[in-house]
């Protein structure tokens, strides 16, 4: 099954990644966003059916949810391919 992450999905990893490589040594970033996607990719070929969030704004939108350390990743199966909606720290949604 193929995964899709939206433009705003693809924008936080970016940013993340830029912020990790001013934090760190040069390419620490590059590789942060390569083990961050690989971890999204493995959780949703491995457990595909996740429940439906318990945050409102993601539960109104029908999707499910999963963590990655602090992140929570909101995401959808949509036809052949499951659609990435979302990535936010959890500490910044509302119960």
């Amino acid at each position: 099954m193929k995964i899709k992450l939206t433009k705003e999905a693809q924008l936080v990893i970016s940013v993340l990644s830029t912020f990790v490589d001013s934090k760190n040594t040069a390419g620490a970033g590059k590789r942060f966003k390569k083990h961050f996607l690989l971890k999204i990719k493995n959780t949703l070929i491995t457990f595909s059916d996740h429940n439906n969030c318990k945050y409102p704004v993601f539960k109104a939108r029908g999707l499910s949810c999963f963590f990655i350390d602090k992140w929570v990743i909101a995401y959808k199966k949509e036809d052949n391919e499951i659609v990435v909606y979302a990535i936010v720290l959890g500490s910044l949604l509302p119960y």
